[in-house]
């Protein structure tokens, strides 16, 4: 995980997957509602054009969300079963469809 006190705002996680470097972001929903700092806000929105991702905790819910847009979801799953699989499939597809 990523801490910098410099720089806020970077998301928690650099990952490298077969040559492509993306970022994300994690966070538990909390009442209903993720909280981004301003900050956190700023990076998403500067960084939208590349690999950047959010993946937001509901209990056993998962939901991902691209940089670009972070009010709808790439991918969603109500079980924690088997997360691994689908939420790189939508990952590698979201950066197939910019390339």
């Amino acid at each position: 995980m990523l801490e910098c006190r410099t720089q806020p705002g970077i998301p928690d996680l650099l990952i490298a997957l077969k040559g492509t470097f993306m970022t994300l972001e994690l966070k538990v929903k909390r009442h209903g509602k993720i909280n981004i700092s301003p900050f956190q806000f700023s990076w998403h929105y500067k960084h939208s054009s590349c690999p950047a991702f959010l993946l937001s905790a509901d209990h056993d819910a998962l939901t991902l969300f691209h940089a670009r847009d972070l009010q709808v979801p790439i991918w969603e799953s109500s079980t924690l079963d088997d997360l691994s699989r689908p939420m790189l499939q939508a990952i590698r597809k979201d950066i197939h469809d910019e390339s």
